[in-house]
């Protein structure tokens, strides 16, 4: 992913991710699961995903964040 100006980021990926920091899995995972499960529920397919720093240096280390992609093929 990569960010602009404004830390609006451009993705060439298909779908839903939400991203939570590494150190904020232990408190942040179940509410992630939950938020995936809603929408997917809804017909919109997210996964969660866990960043570390190395993976993701320009993400705000403070914060969830979703990655809404291109509408998937079926």
């Amino acid at each position: 992913m990569s960010y602009g100006p404004n830390k609006a980021g451009i993705t060439t990926q298909a779908g839903i991710s939400c991203h939570v920091p590494q150190e904020h899995v232990s408190e942040w995972g179940d509410a992630i699961v939950a938020l995936c499960a809603a929408f997917s529920e809804e017909g919109l397919p997210a996964n969660p995903f866990q960043d570390t720093p190395e993976a993701e240096p320009a993400m705000q280390r403070d914060r969830i964040h979703v990655v809404i992609g291109s509408k998937p093929l079926n």
